[in-house]
């Protein structure tokens, strides 16, 4: 026997949002806030670096650029590092490629279901007098790529950790107890509209 909580998430992945603020209310009642401070930085997005959990860094390969090299104009190319030979931009750079994602889970949904969004990219254009001083390339833009892949496997761990925590709460809680929350969860959403 599974609670209602789990029952719904595993039916409906696609309601994940919803199952982490069902577990936000589930953690306040509990007072657990460690709980709380992870479902709140899903749900809201990551505003402290020091709270990013491991599956949400990545490192990317490479930097893309946009622009005019010698005669030739390029569109989202390859960029290569060693064009940055000044020692203090290059770590700039490579501190760069070990980015973070800090956006909420619900922006990372979005994105993976917009079918005209292959990736996402984080715009790193203030590179570009660096690059024509350095290479004389004249970049309009220069972006970091990160892959919707990447997206996916982060949208994935979030629900594998919601189903993991969702399960210790049967073990610890209880399914009856568990499924009482959720029910006291739904008359204080419904009190809410009422009220408004």
């Amino acid at each position: 026997m599974a609670s209602e909580l789990l029952i719904e998430l595993l039916n409906n992945k696609n309601n994940l949002i919803e199952i982490l603020k069902k577990l936000r209310y589930i953690a306040n009642m509990l007072n657990n806030k460690e709980l709380l401070k992870w479902v709140t930085n899903e749900i809201e997005g990551y505003n402290n670096k020091n709270s990013i959990p491991k599956y949400r860094e990545f490192k990317s390969p490479c930097l893309y650029y946009s622009g005019i090299n010698g005669h030739v104009q390029f569109s989202e190319t390859f960029l290569d590092l060693n064009y940055f030979t000044d020692d203090r931009v290059r770590k700039e750079i490579e501190s760069l490629l070990d980015t973070e994602i800090e956006c909420s889970i619900s922006q990372i949904e979005d994105i993976i279901q917009d079918k005209e969004c292959n990736d996402l990219s984080m715009d790193l254009s203030f590179l570009c007098g660096e690059l024509f001083n350095e290479s004389g390339i004249i970049a309009s833009r220069i972006f970091l790529r990160i892959p919707k892949s990447k997206l996916i496997e982060i949208e994935n761990s979030v629900f594998n950790r919601v189903q993991d925590i969702i399960v210790e709460l049967e073990k610890t809680v209880g399914i009856e107890k568990l499924n009482s929350l959720t029910i006291d969860l739904s008359k204080r959403e419904i009190n809410e509209i009422i009220n408004q």
